[in-house]
């Protein structure tokens, strides 16, 4: 998880975008995989650059059924 985690930060926008996926489809079924860094995609939904970095952050927290 660490690795997928340092990609939230990727250089390149395409990396950044897919990062956030398997983060997503762990929560779905591992949410306890994912819980540790809702604080990581909650600062990229936040802040990220790209919409659909954003969009697919958010995602990843709510698959995780996080309330932050």
């Amino acid at each position: 998880m660490p690795l997928f985690a340092e990609l939230l930060y990727d250089s390149d926008d395409r990396v950044r975008m897919e990062a956030p996926e398997i983060f997503r489809v762990l929560g779905k079924r591992r949410p306890e995989f994912v819980n540790p860094y809702i604080g990581q995609l909650r600062n990229v939904a936040d802040t990220d650059k790209n919409r659909i970095v954003r969009i697919h952050s958010l995602g990843a927290i709510r698959s995780a059924g996080s309330k932050d």
